[in-house]
C-alpha cells in the first residue's frame, strides 16, 4: 500500500491549493479582468463617437450627390437630436433619406445660414440641384481627445 508522502518533520505533505491561495489569485484575474473591461469600454465609445463624426462630416457631401443626381434640392436641418437630410419635393412634403442620430454624444453649438447666427429650430441649409448650396455651418462643442 502507499502511504502519503511524509516532510522532514513528520507532518504529511497536503496536495492542493489552501483557501487563501486560492482566494489571492482569484482576486489578481478578478483586477485584471476588470482593467480589460474598462479600457474595452472606453474603446467602444471612442469608437461609436468618431463614427457619428464621421457621418456628420459626410453628410454635406452626400446632400451635394444626392441634389445632383436627382436634380431637386436637398437640405439638411436639425430636428431634436438628429440631422435630418431630406429632398425637396414638388409637392412641399420633404422626404427623409437619411437621419443622423446624435443623441447625446454630440451637441450643437450653434449654427449660421448665410453668414448670419440662426437658431437650431428653423436652420435648413439647402443645396440645389445644380450643385450650389446655401452658405451654412454647424458649431459642435470642441472634444477632448
Amino acid at each position: 500500500m502507499l502511504k502519503s508522502r511524509l516532510v522532514k518533520d513528520g507532518r504529511r505533505r497536503r496536495a492542493g491549493f489552501t483557501l487563501v491561495e486560492t482566494l489571492i489569485v482569484l482576486f489578481v484575474m478578478v483586477l485584471i479582468a476588470a482593467g480589460v473591461t474598462a479600457r474595452l469600454v472606453t474603446f467602444t465609445q471612442a469608437r461609436a463617437i468618431k463614427d457619428l463624426e464621421a457621418n456628420v462630416a459626410r453628410l454635406p457631401t452626400e446632400a451635394r450627390n444626392e441634389a445632383v443626381t436627382t436634380q431637386t434640392p436637398v437640405r439638411i436641418r436639425i430636428v431634436g437630436a438628429d440631422l435630418v437630410e431630406e429632398q425637396v419635393s414638388v409637392s412641399g412634403e420633404p422626404v427623409t433619406i437619411k437621419e443622423v442620430d446624435l443623441s447625446s454624444t454630440l451637441t450643437v453649438d450653434g449654427v449660421q445660414l448665410n453668414g448670419q447666427t440662426s437658431d437650431t429650430g428653423s436652420w435648413a441649409w439647402t443645396v440645389y440641384p445644380d450643385g450650389s448650396a446655401d452658405k451654412a455651418g454647424i458649431q459642435f462643442p470642441r472634444m477632448a481627445r
